[in-house]
């Protein structure tokens, strides 16, 4: 696009304005490293970036120097130099280049600061939430009575999404981090499901490295995944989320991917869910504000690299029937629900010991209490698959 004005086809304005008369979504990015290139190119999204180099620092190029170029990277090969089209080339077979990864970091990343295009046909994956956390409707509630009984879920700040529909304020969204199962009870896919869309910001897709354990640090609830950045002060590191900064306390995180024996992993995984110990039931909830029973299993696993279906019947499905004997701690129980005995409506944690932990609504809060104290009798009269107080119990796991 020619700046007629400057004489000059660099005018990054108008460049994206062009992109988007043509039916693009365009933007001028500055990208921190080539794994963040790679991510918007393993999500289908070439990377148009601009390079400055001198003679001999771009071996293969076909132009010996420049002081500012455009060329697309398309993707990366098996030793992880970058491949690209590059429209310096005399003709079409010479376009695609291969060049050398640190000497194209050099190029763009130190020379330019990473500065880029990102133009495509579809934006719509590259969303996540930016809020501390947001509810998750089954349709937009039209009036604050509504909320309970449309509620389906949360997401947490930094929660991947794929925007389906705009309407008004609203968003439809694919949850990319939350599973259901469709009707057939075998196939997990993404909850859909309605948003605030001022709760959205554009996220690139990068693979998480660290997510919260605590139940709150900075400000951020546990459950949310991140990539840091270095902290100002020792032993913290900044999150960048969709509008605003969070320090965190390194010790308040688990590194991406949890590595730990089993027996460890078991009692970590309760840990998590005490934290909860107290906390009112809210409906819907999976956030540091309020849970549900689902959404506590949810948190108290996410915390600690395991992501498992949203809702206490999905869970159920996914998880492998096991007899009462075989019970170990952070095992699931579930209860049918007593208006429709063949579905799930209550998850537990086994405890350990004959106890359990839940967010109930007998009690409205979250607690840890005997089998006898929640069932009436002792969790050695339990039998899997037996009604108690007009309900059936099973035995589920989870882990391996």
């Amino acid at each position: 696009m020619l700046d007629a004005a400057e004489n000059i086809y660099g005018n990054w304005f108008f460049n994206t304005a062009q992109a988007g008369a043509e039916g693009f979504y365009s933007f001028l990015a500055r990208l921190n490293s080539l794994e963040e290139a790679r991510s918007l190119v393993d999500a289908g999204i070439p990377v148009i970036a601009s390079v400055t180099y001198g003679p001999g620092e771009l071996k293969g190029s076909p132009i010996e120097k420049t002081r500012g170029h455009l060329l697309v990277i398309k993707g990366f090969d098996a030793g992880g130099d970058v491949i690209t089209n590059d429209p310096a080339a005399p003709g079409p077979s010479g376009v695609e280049r291969v060049y050398d990864r640190q000497q194209f970091s050099s190029a763009w990343l130190k020379n330019k600061f990473g500065t880029c295009y990102i133009v495509a046909r579809r934006l719509n994956s590259l969303l996540a939430v930016k809020a501390p956390f947001t509810d998750f409707f089954f349709s937009p509630p039209k009036a604050a009575g509504e909320r309970r009984k449309l509620i389906e879920s949360q997401l947490v700040e930094n929660e991947r999404v794929e925007l389906l529909e705009l309407s008004g304020s609203w968003a439809k969204v694919k949850a990319l981090e939350q599973a259901s199962l469709k009707a057939d009870n075998k196939t997990l896919t993404p909850y859909q499901g309605w948003l605030p869309a001022d709760t959205l910001a554009f996220s690139l897709p990068l693979a998480p490295a660290m997510v919260v354990r605590a139940k709150t640090a900075g400000g951020v609830s546990a459950g949310v995944k991140l990539r840091p950045l270095r902290g100002a002060t020792p032993g913290t590191v900044t999150a960048l989320f969709g509008g605003r900064n969070a320090v965190i306390k390194l010790k308040d995180l688990n590194p991406l991917p949890v590595k730990l024996a089993p027996a460890v992993l078991r009692r970590k995984l309760l840990d998590a869910a005490r934290l909860f110990l107290g906390d009112k039931y809210y409906w819907g909830g999976r956030s540091a504000w309020g849970v549900d029973c689902s959404g506590l299993v949810s948190l108290a696993y996410r915390v600690w690299g395991i992501d498992v279906p949203r809702n206490a019947h999905d869970q159920f499905h996914a998880a492998r029937r096991i007899r009462k004997a075989g019970l170990k701690p952070a095992d699931l129980l579930f209860t049918t629900d007593s208006k429709k005995p063949d579905y799930i409506g209550h998850v537990m944690l086994y405890a350990g010991g004959g106890r359990l932990i839940e967010a109930t609504q007998d009690s409205g809060d979250v607690r840890e209490v005997t089998f006898t104290k929640k069932f009436g009798v002792s969790f050695a009269a339990l039998k899997d698959g037996a009604p108690v107080k007009g309900r059936r119990l099973f035995f589920g796991r989870l882990l391996k």
